[in-house]
């Protein structure tokens, strides 16, 4: 069960943003600055299953 989404139903977008804020942050620092686009596919406030949180392979730009 995803703690950000515990108890939260019927929502009409996904909801875990500090989870993908969180994972940016760790990718940037364990990569030298690269940023990555982190989406959530699924979310289990929206009825899914589970939460399914996507990461590209490749960066998209250099953080300063």
């Amino acid at each position: 069960t995803c703690p950000i989404c515990l108890g939260r139903i019927n929502q009409d977008k996904a909801i875990c943003f500090s989870t993908l804020g969180f994972l940016q942050a760790m990718l940037s620092e364990v990569s030298g600055g690269l940023e990555y686009t982190i989406n959530e596919a699924k979310c289990q406030a929206m009825g899914e299953e589970v939460c399914e949180i996507v990461i590209e392979k490749d960066p998209v730009s250099v953080s300063e």
